[in-house]
Formats: C-alpha cells, structure tokens, sequence
C-alpha cells in the first residue's frame, strides 16, 4: 500500500489578505512575500494611463521569466511565469477568418482540429487589480508569507541575487 506525501499549504489569514489587498488598491502600495522559495515584491505602478500591481521576483522583472505560446502548450509554461504573471489570452482569428477555415476544412469540427479555435497565450508581469493577483498567488502557490521589507531584503542578501541571474 504506497502512502501518498501530503501538501500542506500555509497560507495567510483572510485579515492579513485584506490588509493586503487594502494596501495595493492605493496609489502607492506595494506588499512583499516569501512564496514557494522566492522573494515576491508586489507594487502599484502606472503603466501608460492605468494602475497595474507589477510583480517582482527576487528583485527583477526579467524578460527570460516571461512566457508565450498557444493554449494547448500551457503544460510547458515555467514555474515563476505560471505561479507569478497573470496569463493573457487572446484569439488568433476574428470572426470573418473562422468562417473562411470552417469553409476551407469543411466543418467547425475539422477547423478546431486543425487548431484554428486555438487561443495565443503570454504573461505579463502586471495585474489590473489587488483580487486579481491575490487570487491568482492563491490558486498557483504553495507556501506564501506575508513578510516585511526587512525580512524580504534579508531574503534577497541570502540568495546573492545580484545581477538577477
């Protein structure tokens, strides 16, 4: 009889999500965290004309941490891309185009087999708002802290950081 490993999550109390969310649904709030083994910095920042919650991992906003790909390749998506960056998705054809492939391949069904139903996904490092990347850490993370600035600088000392590599 194999015995399966249980995973415990440690997660915060619902008074310590609201006093996250309370602080990145101001102007300049920002929340750090310790999370599966990273150093999480949350902010409010602007990005063109609106506000986003930018996440941070270890320090860096990294381009190599970004991901992009059809729907149907989400299992190769990396760990911080699918357990930090809210995930976009969009069509890859308008309406018009669907019904010219549903006519070319002579079925909807033949169509979405051919992949053109497909959805084009990236991620990006910026949340529209405070419940949006609450929940999103919530579903995707295992362990998350809530820690202080201090706690969170002694975590990036430990892992030597540095150049973000």
């Amino acid at each position: 009889m194999a015995t399966e490993a249980l995973t415990v999550k440690n997660h915060p109390t619902k008074a310590q999500w609201d006093e996250v969310n309370k602080t990145l649904s101001g102007r300049w709030g920002s929340a750090y965290f310790l999370i599966d083994g990273y150093a999480i910095y949350a902010s409010v920042e602007q990005v063109s004309r609106s506000l986003k919650i930018i996440v941070y991992v270890n320090g860096w906003l990294k381009g190599s941490d970004l991901w992009r790909g059809r729907d149907s390749e989400l299992e190769q998506m990396p760990e911080i891309a699918r357990k930090f960056f809210c995930l976009k998705k969009t069509s890859l054809h308008n309406a018009k185009e669907f019904k010219f492939y549903e006519k070319l391949y002579g079925s909807k069904a033949k169509a979405k087999a051919n992949g053109v139903y497909d959805k084009y996904c990236t991620t990006g490092w910026g949340f529209s708002s405070s419940n949006a990347f609450i929940s999103h850490i919530k579903k995707h993370c295992d362990s998350i802290e809530i820690v202080s600035y201090e706690v969170y600088n002694a975590a990036l000392d430990a892992k030597e950081v540095g150049d973000g590599n």
